[in-house]
């Protein structure tokens, strides 16, 4: 009967009359839609997918649709283990038309610009037409639905997007329509209940009958527990993996509670941050404040932002560029229109100076919030960074094409362990692994041993993503021990493969066959050297010279002179006319040899393919490398919402080293 009410309901609601503010809105959806599609591809075709997110999740599909359902060798056996998504089955017939990621993220593209059109109904209730299409337009400029849009792939647009929606039928006070809506919400993710259960709270706020609070309670509490316990079924840890983020609080749900309750000095001080002003002072500036004028609806988001506040990372406006924050997006929109009603129809009374002077200066109050809404899309959104990045690299980038070169090597069936930059593209298989957990030892948050299975065919390594695991695991406490380790024993991983093609960084190898190159060799004694230096690095090291072969081949020869006890890396130049037009860190030996395995009594070769970036033209480049030591960094959130290396501290160990010239044809 619901159900039938639904889509009795939903028939009407979605036939627009034509009159000017809808067509606005059904334009504004069409170039949101044709815009973020082609972001979205372009960002695809260029492996910028690179947060895991996307490919786990297409991998999950694709098992599915095999009828494997949920399952996934990335987190093996099942995403159940990770969350509860049965809104996946309903959008299996959807992603069988074509089995990818583009599937997916064209699907989430359009269900992030059909969430436009509820939002402009529920507007259209309280303002006139041309507010509500204002509101609709605002959604679409909001720089974290762009974030969300271009970031990976998640769920949790389709969630927020049936609870825009409930809140429709909520504010129509259709009792089943709103029920209905709030069971598909559910469906998306397990969190999406800490929302849909605030709907109880307002409606005790709002003192109507027990149904509107008890309803939404009582379904979203029981499918949270439901969902809870489905996903430690199949949890490594036999618990919900992701409570690993409140251990700060305690081991257990209970202690979190215990500690919460009766040490609440602990949730001041992880608080009272700077992040934490950052993020509520982000999270608002799209709206111009105008939610906190209105408050009451922002219940919506309360328990959403204290699942994110509580998480051991706190807040911080890098939430703000993923799609951590999707949830709590309806409450500031909900927010704002109750804001906008309250100062345009409702303010004739009010105290405040500030809301008289906008309703003395409507126009110019109109004005200067549009402006805010705009300059916050530009500072906080994604499209400068995609204009950026579109004018330096173009429509394809630097290493696509050998990327995809080397991808088309692999048989689309084989089994196949990558790094974070092929993992997206590869994931419309049966068997993918990450190439981190294989690097690490371990599965996602420690939880157990881990290793590649015996029947891995091809090893895909992006050498710089090394970098990345020292980045990301290094100076992360949970991590550090464990990365010590691994970086010492995995190169092991690589026995048994053969490397079989090379592109700079760029590695495929293939189980059993032969080395077409070698990345590191021991020699026990010193061999010709064309270009000698004898420098010493450090107290640690020596560099002997290099030999310049063809196809920008470097042979760079190393004398240990003591036990090494860091990653080194070095930072290779490219200088024309005294300007330098290109810089990249690679590291040292590849991190083949980890500190402390460099032997003292032999003479280490490393040999290097620099390929030539395309946007360089052609001409020669003069060479030259600087070792170097990573103090500080980690990974961030780039202009285009991928994951990307940051670098915040780096030591120079010695005076750049001239390696004679390069040339670009």
């Amino acid at each position: 009967m619901g159900c039938f009410l639904l889509a009795k309901n939903l028939k009407y609601y979605y036939m627009p009359k034509p009159d000017a503010a809808k067509k606005a809105v059904i334009l504004a959806i069409a170039v949101y839609t044709l815009i973020f599609g082609a972001l979205t591809l372009w960002k695809y075709f260029n492996f910028a997918y690179n947060a895991m997110d996307l490919a786990i999740i297409n991998q999950v599909f694709y098992h599915s649709s095999l009828g494997n359902l949920f399952g996934s060798s990335i987190h093996a056996p099942t995403y159940l283990g990770d969350h509860f998504s049965p809104i996946l089955l309903l959008l299996l017939p959807i992603y069988l038309l074509y089995k990818s990621p583009i599937t997916l993220l064209l699907l989430q593209t359009v269900i992030l610009a059909l969430s436009a059109w509820p939002l402009y109904l529920i507007t259209k209730k309280l303002l006139s037409q041309p507010w509500a299409a204002a509101v609709s337009l605002i959604w679409l400029l909001n720089p974290f639905v762009q974030n969300i849009n271009l970031f990976e792939f998640s769920f949790l647009p389709l969630a927020v997007f049936f609870i825009f929606w409930s809140f429709y039928f909520y504010q129509d006070k259709n009792f089943w329509p709103f029920v209905a809506l709030i069971g598909l919400a559910l469906l998306a993710r397990e969190d999406v209940a800490l929302v849909t259960m605030t709907f109880g709270f307002l409606a005790v706020l709002e003192k109507r009958k027990l149904k509107w609070s008890l309803t939404p309670i009582i379904l979203s509490v029981a499918y949270f527990i439901l969902s809870l316990k489905i996903t430690a079924l199949f949890a490594d840890a036999g618990q919900y993996k992701f409570l690993v983020y409140y251990s700060w609080l305690g081991s257990t749900p209970l202690t979190f509670i215990q500690n919460a309750l009766l040490k609440p000095w602990l949730i001041i001080s992880h608080l009272a941050q700077l992040p934490t002003l950052e993020f509520i002072l982000a999270a608002l500036l799209p709206f111009a404040f105008l939610p906190l004028v209105k408050p009451k609806n922002l219940i919506l988001g309360s328990a959403i932002l204290a699942q994110l506040a509580l998480g051991s990372a706190g807040l911080s406006a890098t939430l703000l560029y993923m799609h951590y924050a999707s949830l709590f997006l309806p409450a500031l929109f909900i927010s704002l229109i109750y804001g906008l009603d309250y100062i345009i129809n409702q303010g004739e009374t009010t105290k405040s100076t500030i809301l008289r002077l906008i309703r003395q200066e409507k126009k110019m109050a109109a004005l200067l919030f549009f402006i805010t809404v705009i300059y916050a899309s530009l500072t906080l959104g994604p499209l400068p960074g995609s204009v950026n990045q579109l004018a330096q690299n173009g429509l394809k980038w630097t290493q696509t094409e050998a990327k995809k070169e080397l991808i088309k090597k692999i048989p689309p069936q084989a089994k196949v362990a990558a790094t974070y930059d092929f993992l997206a593209n590869l994931s419309s298989r049966p068997d993918l692994y990450s190439f981190n957990y294989a690097f690490l030892g371990q599965r996602q948050f420690l939880s157990e041993d881990y290793q590649l299975p015996a029947d891995t065919e091809y090893l895909l390594i992006d050498y710089k993503n090394l970098i990345s695991y020292q980045l990301q695991y290094q100076q992360n406490p949970f991590y550090q021990q464990h990365y010590q380790t691994a970086l010492a024993g995995w190169a092991k991983t690589l026995d048994g493969f053969g490397l079989i093609a090379l592109n700079d960084t760029l590695a495929l190898y293939q189980k059993g066959a032969e080395n077409q190159y070698n990345l590191v060799t021991l020699l026990p004694s010193r061999p010709k050297i064309e270009m000698a230096f004898d420098i010493v690095i450090s107290q640690e090291l020596e560099f002997l010279g290099y030999n310049q072969l063809k196809n920008n081949h470097y042979q760079l020869f190393w004398q240990p002179l003591k036990i090494t006890t860091v990653p080194y890396r070095f930072q290779l130049s490219l200088w024309q006319d005294g300007k330098k037009v290109k810089e990249k860190i690679y590291p040292l030996g590849y991190d083949i040899l980890a500190p402390g395995l460099w032997p003292i009594d032999q003479i280490v070769q490393t040999d290097y393919w620099f390929s030539a970036d395309k946007t360089l033209s052609a001409g020669d480049y003069q060479v030259t490398i600087n070792l170097v030591a990573i103090i500080k960094g980690g990974l961030d959130i780039n202009g285009i919402r991928s994951a990307e290396d940051t670098i915040d501290q780096l030591e120079t160990l010695a005076e750049p080293i001239a390696l004679g010239e390069i040339t670009v044809e």
